[in-house]
């Protein structure tokens, strides 16, 4: 039965041939053997260039997590010294000014990365919103508690921006694992580290110069204390991974110091 099958199906195949000459019959003896040759070099150039095309969406992502991981930083340090200056620190009263010129500086380079990336990125909308929120901010003066809610909503804006950013540019599926904790690190990690860090430094100011605190208010520094450890403790850990099933040799002497 498998014979006759087998006769049946490549019968026209063999009377086909029959018809053809020695020359012809060559010609498609040769086109049958590198066809699946072809395929494959097909193949395996589509998932190249799907892989090009992927590294290159992640480098997108990097260009803006750059200037907004910068305005996080900024808007930490303002927070801290407008707190401060809410409590009568006259020297962060003194250098609150030049903080909010740097977070406007700060500003102006993400929206000026934003214009040209945020659509691609989903960034757009919500980085006018949180453009708009940060100069109503800076323009208003206010107490230390109004001060630290003011800049928690702004430094938890960028974080969410940052995310944003890691999730459509397709950081956060990096597959290989050196990479992957150099990533969640950038997007994740630090970011967070920094925010709690300095909120945790701006809600201790505003509880000594309000003269009192509430349970609420302790219950909040212990919690951004906690974020501020375990996520440490959740980075360093992941770059040793990475030094560890890294092949470039220069990685760890590349961000020892920071």
């Amino acid at each position: 039965m498998s014979r006759k099958l087998a006769a049946a199906l490549l019968g026209p195949a063999v009377a086909l041939l029959d018809r053809l000459g020695l020359a012809r019959k060559l010609v498609v003896i040769a086109l049958v053997l590198i066809a699946p040759a072809l395929f494959a070099t097909w193949q395996f150039r589509s998932q190249q260039n799907a892989q090009i095309a992927f590294s290159a969406k992640e480098r997108v992502g990097v260009r803006e997590l750059v200037p907004a991981g910068r305005l996080l930083a900024d808007l930490a340090r303002a927070r801290a010294l407008q707190v401060r200056a809410a409590a009568g620190d006259a020297a962060a009263a003194r250098d609150a000014p030049g903080a909010r010129d740097t977070v406007t500086r700060s500003s102006a380079a993400l929206e000026a990365v934003d214009r040209e990336l945020g659509e691609r990125l989903g960034t757009r909308q919500s980085w006018a919103r949180l453009r708009a929120s940060i100069a109503r901010t800076l323009a208003q003066p206010a107490g230390a508690y109004a001060a630290l809610d003011a800049y928690d909503g702004l430094t938890a804006a960028t974080l969410r921006l940052i995310v944003q950013a890691g999730n459509e540019s397709n950081l956060i599926l990096d597959p290989d694992l050196d990479s992957y904790y150099l990533m969640d690190a950038l997007v994740n990690k630090v970011p967070a580290t920094l925010d709690a860090a300095g909120r945790v430094s701006a809600r201790e100011v505003a509880m000594v110069a309000s003269d009192h605190s509430t349970e609420a208010d302790r219950i909040l520094l212990a919690v951004d204390q906690g974020v501020v450890n375990s996520t440490i403790d959740s980075a360093q850990s992941g770059l040793r991974t990475a030094y560890a099933r890294t092949n470039d040799r220069t990685l760890r002497a590349g961000l020892a110091s920071a």
